[in-house]
């Protein structure tokens, strides 16, 4: 799983230490432990070493990008993962953030649009049918990732021309949900906002619109949406919460 796999980037540091023996090293344990490489399983015994993370030391001439074989020093950024390192370029290409269209890497200076756990250039982010751009504020739906996006002209007109003779479709059809593409700016002001007050009345409703640019529809189904999320999550954790509380229970463990 993603959560279990660990990552850092730091920026090279060379640390100088003292030559090691094969004899114990009566100044202290620490030097010791921390100079075996990462990379040979070894110890270092040269000058100088590598050191990429608080735990994890290389050989100068061990600590090499795991897809390229590129050397890598205190000039440049490493990145590691599942305890082996890459250099930048290749890291961004193996586990960095693609384009669900296009399949190129998103870069940080990117614009892209976020559609749940899919993420799109702004100028790939385009109706599947009649490649028109879409943008802040206008309606969507996405049957299918690989498909991409229908604005809501051609929706409504994929739905009217299958309407005749097949109920189950339009019954499918009438249950897919048009969506609003929010920017990150509008969702910063959404979630300010109902940090404030989840239930706004009709002025902060009217503030937010003015805000945002968003119809009051939109604003409306987006707080009714969070609120539903909250309160499943709650629900959530109160059931792992009982559930943990009646484990102890059963072994004989005594809650306060």
């Amino acid at each position: 799983m993603q959560a279990n796999v660990s990552y850092a980037a730091e920026t090279l540091r060379r640390s100088n230490m003292a030559p090691t023996s094969d004899g114990p090293d009566l100044s202290g344990t620490s030097a010791m432990n921390c100079s075996i490489c990462t990379g040979c399983g070894n110890r270092i015994k040269e000058q100088y070493l590598l050191r990429v993370h608080p735990n994890m030391v290389w050989h100068v001439t061990c600590l090499k990008c795991q897809e390229c074989g590129e050397s890598l020093d205190e000039d440049c950024t490493c990145f590691v993962r599942d305890g082996k390192p890459f250099c930048k370029e290749d890291y961004a290409r193996l586990y960095g953030t693609k384009c669900s269209k296009c399949g190129i890497l998103a870069r940080r200076t990117d614009l892209v649009m976020r559609i749940k756990s899919n993420v799109y250039h702004t100028d790939c982010f385009r109706c599947a049918v009649c490649d028109r751009t879409l943008v802040a504020g206008d309606e969507y739906i996405i049957k299918n990732v690989e498909e991409g996006p229908l604005c809501k002209a051609h929706y409504q007109s994929s739905t009217n021309n299958v309407a005749g003779g097949q109920n189950k479709e339009k019954r499918d059809h009438k249950t897919t949900r048009i969506r609003t593409v929010l920017t990150e700016k509008q969702l910063h002001t959404l979630r300010a906002c109902y940090a404030a007050n989840p239930r706004p009345d009709a002025l902060m409703k009217e503030q937010m619109v003015e805000m945002t640019g968003l119809a009051p529809k939109v604003i409306r189904v987006w707080f009714q949406n969070k609120r539903c999320k909250d309160k499943k999550r709650n629900i959530l954790l109160k059931q792992m919460h009982d559930n943990e509380m009646d484990g102890d229970g059963r072994h004989g463990k005594i809650v306060s």
